[in-house]
């Protein structure tokens, strides 16, 4: 109830009367921030219901309401377009009382479109009604957004060889991403997959069991529904002389844009190079492995002399190779 006074000196108190009658239990500056639940919706979900929290701050007691939009204030500050991506939405009332908080919540429609388009975004905004409830100092109102995800499927990876003997030396892995969208679906944008090897959980330990060498990025372009690409890079086992079994090894691809294309894996079967274990020592079964990769990667089996390598027979009766205190010191080979 408004309460006027005019008298003659009294246009203080008439200041403080309009205060304290105008404006019961109002508030100082006040800021809206607004949430949604859940933050995220599936284009092929069909409608889905959605629940906006909005939480005041700056407020003394008293209620107000906030009008919130969906989409359609300012379509600068989304990617996803109304009626293309979804139907619109009307505006929803929230009442927030003098607890400070307040909810509504509105049904979003997508359109389950032919194109990968990846995630959109939809934004929630709050603003002042035009019929206003209540009287507020509303200083700032807040905006959050909705994701909007088009969750088709993902490329498949495979790799070959599928089986690496640990001493087959350097091998060179072909590796392939290949996508198969159902229906009419295309990639709205091309896909692009960093591949690598290893992760948390393989049996075999890169650095240790296996080392790769080289990069390799597969890239799937847009515009297609089935489409593949094939890259190589090379894995060298390492050597030893554990009886451990067989190791697994985890080739997976990743995109910055639509996350992993999934995982192929290599077994790395044990082979222990028996004439190594024979030998009398730690240290010459160590050499001898030495010895034996060298003769792998150098083509040993060309050699004009190689005479007991890869033998069980004692490392100094190799050909060219010399030993002293237990160790080989000295390797001679000629052309």
């Amino acid at each position: 109830m408004l309460r006027r006074f005019y008298l003659p000196g009294l246009a203080a108190l008439a200041l403080a009367v309009l205060a304290v009658f105008a404006f019961p239990g109002s508030a100082s500056a006040q800021t809206i921030s607004l949430s949604v639940n859940p933050s995220s919706i599936t284009e092929e979900g069909g409608t889905q219901r959605v629940t906006v929290n909005a939480t005041v701050s700056g407020i003394t007691g008293a209620d107000l309401c906030i009008r919130v939009d969906v989409g359609t204030h300012d379509t600068n500050q989304q990617t996803a377009t109304e009626g293309t991506d979804y139907t619109g939405v009307s505006d929803k009332l929230i009442y927030i009382y003098s607890s400070g908080t307040g909810s509504t919540t509105f049904d979003v429609s997508p359109t389950d479109d032919s194109v990968s388009d990846g995630g959109e975004t939809i934004q929630v905004r709050s603003w002042q009604p035009s019929d206003s409830c209540s009287f507020s100092l509303i200083q700032s109102y807040g905006s959050t957004t909705l994701t909007l995800n088009d969750s088709d499927p993902k490329a498949n990876l495979s790799v070959s060889p599928t089986e690496i003997s640990e001493n087959s030396g350097a091998t060179v892995l072909t590796v392939t991403a290949a996508l198969n969208l159902q229906g009419t679906r295309t990639l709205g944008s091309a896909l692009e997959y960093t591949v690598s090897a290893g992760k948390t959980g393989d049996t075999a330990t890169k650095g240790t069991d296996y080392t790769t060498a080289g990069s390799l990025t597969l890239t799937l372009p847009s515009g297609t529904a089935n489409a593949q690409a094939t890259g190589t890079f090379t894995l060298t086992p390492g050597r030893d002389l554990l009886s451990e079994g067989d190791e697994t090894i985890t080739v997976r691809g990743v995109s910055t844009n639509d996350g992993d294309a999934g995982e192929a894996t290599i077994t790395l079967k044990n082979s222990v190079f028996a004439p190594c274990t024979s030998q009398s020592t730690d240290d010459l079964k160590g050499d001898c492995l030495v010895l034996d990769a060298l003769y792998d990667d150098t083509g040993g089996a060309n050699w004009a002399d190689s005479t007991n390598w890869k033998s069980a027979n004692s490392l100094d009766t190799w050909h060219g190779v010399k030993t002293k205190d237990g160790r080989v010191y000295e390797i001679e080979l000629y052309q």
